[in-house]
């Protein structure tokens, strides 16, 4: 394959990328309501969309439960070490 240096020849390639479909779950800053092209990947990178519901669970159940929360969460924090040790 012939590599060229084209914005036609770009967009063939992502039309091929099998991957692509992924896009759709993160969120991508905007520039004058233009979505940026993200290059930078030795970051935190793009955040995922359902980030911030995971955060928002977390933060109620400290909220509701203080404590408590370590037994009685909706996703208990006492094992979070080895949950996060898995694979």
């Amino acid at each position: 394959m012939t590599f060229l240096n084209t914005r036609e020849f770009a967009r063939e390639l992502d039309s091929q990328d099998t991957l692509n479909h992924y896009q759709d779950q993160f969120i991508f800053p905007k520039v004058n309501d233009k979505r940026v092209i993200y290059f930078t990947g030795n970051s935190l990178g793009l955040q995922p969309k359902r980030t911030k519901a995971y955060i928002d669970e977390v933060m109620n159940d400290w909220a509701e439960l203080a404590v408590e929360g370590h037994f009685y969460a909706q996703k208990p924090w006492w094992d979070y070490q080895e949950r996060f040790a898995e694979p």
